[in-house]
Parts: C-alpha cells; structure tokens; sequence
C-alpha cells in the first residue's frame, strides 16, 4: 500500500485487545498502546495541570500519577469521568496522529474508540468480543478488583460496545483461535506483510 492505513483494535475492557494486539506486534506490525502512552502523556505538564486543577492532588511527593486514587474517582462519578477524558483523549489523539506518521500499516489499540475521537482518525476498526461474564472473570484475576467494581468498569464503557456495519469482528471467547482471524482479516485487507 502507497498510503497510510491505521487501523483501530478495540473492544471493552476484558475483551482480549492485548492479545490481538501482542498476536500483531510477534508479526512484524507496530502497535500503538493508548493505556500505556496515557500514562505517559498524564505526567507532562499540560495534561498533569489541568488534572490537578479538575481533581485535586492525585500526583505522588515523587510527581506520579495515583491512578488507584484517581480510578476511584472517576469510576464513582460519570461526570468526573467525562472531564478527566476531556483532559486526556485530545492528548492521545494528538500523539496517534503524530506516531502513525511514516508507517503505511500500523495499529492502535484502545478501550475507547468513540468517546476519544479516535475514530475520525482511524481508517478501520477491528472489534475483539468476548461474553460478559468471561471479561469479568479476565478482569477480577488481572486486577484484584471485586466484581462491584469490574462491573462499574465495564458499564463505563458501555457506550463504546455499538458494533458500527463496517467494523471487523473477532471473537475472543477462549474457544475460536485468534490467529486465523487476523490472518483473514490482514489478507482482506491486502496488507499481510508487515510494514513499518
């Protein structure tokens, strides 16, 4: 391919991003974590401001973010959630645009597709899809949360589970293999061998 092509990997929380994701990256491809480099883009300056200013002192004496105190703010509030993503998803955003640059196939993962803006920069989207009760299973063992709070979680990402016509479906329920999946999906996409 002569341009550019990035390409969404979503799905909630539970759902199996990471392993789509990890299946990419043993295949050559780059991927593009939004949790991770949210963690980062929360330590500059501008972004750790505007959330001290909205939500107090959630920063550590050493400057890291407490996200355990900051998650059980905002999990516990909708309207908290909603202005810390308004401090946080414009930045990410920012930073796919700018990673993406240069690469003609390259991926994104992310638990929040709609409510970022990501999918007015993406050019595709693969949705990874898992039973409920098996995404809450997958979250209590990762995470040590209660199933109170894997719900919670889960229910704040609600909006991001509307499957739009053109998304691409994979299954992710420990019974269908993943990687014949995105083999078929690469090849309907006519970019198989990996470009960076």
């Amino acid at each position: 391919m002569s341009h550019r092509r990035l390409i969404a990997i979503v799905g909630g929380i539970g759902s199996g991003k990471s392993v789509v994701s990890q299946v990419l990256r043993c295949m050559g491809y780059s991927v593009y974590d939004t949790d991770s480099h949210a963690r980062t883009l929360m330590h500059l300056d501008e972004v750790r401001h505007a959330v001290e200013r909205r939500f107090g002192n959630v920063y550590a004496s050493d400057g890291r973010l407490q996200r355990d105190k900051l998650a059980r703010i905002v999990f516990a509030d909708p309207a908290a959630l909603q202005d810390l993503n308004a401090i946080v998803h414009p930045a990410v955003c920012r930073d796919v645009a700018q990673w993406a640059q240069g690469r003609a196939v390259s991926f994104v993962e992310t638990a929040l597709l709609e409510q970022s803006g990501l999918r007015q920069v993406v050019d595709e989207v693969w949705r990874v899809q898992a039973p409920q009760d098996l995404r809450e299973t997958r979250i209590m063992q990762r995470s040590g949360l209660n199933i109170q709070e894997v719900r919670q979680r889960i229910a704040a990402q609600r909006v991001e589970d509307v499957v739009v016509p053109t998304d691409k479906l994979i299954v992710n329920d420990g019974l269908m293999p993943i990687l014949p999946q995105v083999i078929n999906l690469l090849g309907e996409g006519h970019f198989f061998q990996p470009k960076t």
